[in-house]
């Protein structure tokens, strides 16, 4: 029969050599705390083209995204030619994105989703459509999907405002002020009078032109056309885990890095963010 008591303070011991170098990790180190108990968000990205784990790391370094993790998957319920993406030779106005939705909700139907992000790419601003949610079995091509939008308005310069001077008149004016004098005359009686006199000037109002910066609005005078229509090729999810808080902000930049990275349109199919 083995003697567990009579072996007490060996095994307490073997106890200790555990707990001591794990409370001074603990102390040093902290907790390595996941982003459900911290700040952070959790991003899952579809991709045109398949995506390493390297490459991804490669691409997003220059972002500094704190304990940045990757994990990559599949999503087969959202086929790879279910996502389009649509790149325009210049950033887009709001006109001109009322007529890209309208014009596509009315030729594939109100649950076709429909996005834009505005991408930097080498410096330059640029609009980039994601479209998904097509009605089931009726998936077009990319070359369809221009064929509709072949009618795209110009757009206005975004990256250029305008203001013109507008005179504002003020008037000064001013204070009135009161003097008064009083008249003594002396009688036998001792009897005073006092007879206040009150005079009061005004100032004549001097109109005061201010000039103030309101903005006029640009004509729409950039021609807009498709430089790049494509469909994804894949059924593969690439999942950014990170301490850094990705917000709405933070999406397009992302997405500009990706494609500068190696051509690939990411479609975001979920962003969740914890708050501190």
């Amino acid at each position: 029969m083995f003697n567990l008591v009579g072996r007490r303070y060996l095994f307490l011991i073997i106890s200790l050599i555990v707990i001591i170098p794990g409370t001074i990790s603990l102390l040093v180190k902290g907790l390595n705390v996941g982003i459900d108990f911290k700040s952070g968000s959790t991003v899952e990205l579809r991709p045109s083209t398949n995506i390493t784990t390297k490459q991804m790391t490669t691409f997003l370094q220059p972002l500094h995204l704190e304990n940045l993790q990757i994990l990559t998957g599949t999503n087969a319920s959202l086929k790879g030619p279910a996502v389009v993406w649509l790149r325009f030779n210049t950033q887009i106005d709001q006109n001109v994105t009322t007529y890209l939705i309208d014009t596509l909700h009315k030729q594939y139907g109100s649950q076709l989703t429909v996005l834009v992000d505005d991408l930097t790419i080498n410096n330059t601003k640029i609009s980039v459509l994601n479209i998904t949610n097509f009605q089931a079995g009726a998936i077009p091509t990319p070359a369809d999907i221009q064929k509709v939008l072949n009618k795209i308005p110009n757009t206005t310069d975004l990256s250029k405002t305008s203001a013109t001077p507008t005179a504002v008149p003020t008037t000064a004016v001013k204070q009135a002020t009161a003097t008064t004098t009083a008249k003594g005359t002396s009688t036998p009686a001792a009897t005073a009078t006092t007879q206040p006199k009150a005079t009061a000037t005004v100032g004549k109002g001097t109109p005061t032109v201010v000039a103030t910066a309101k903005p006029t609005p640009s004509v729409p005078t950039i021609p807009v056309h498709v430089v790049e229509a494509r469909a994804g090729s894949t059924t593969e999810t690439v999942s950014l885990l990170t301490s850094t808080e990705v917000n709405s902000d933070k999406i397009p930049i992302i997405k500009s890095a990706i494609f500068q990275g190696n051509g690939s349109y990411t479609y975001v199919t979920s962003n969740a963010s914890v708050s501190p």
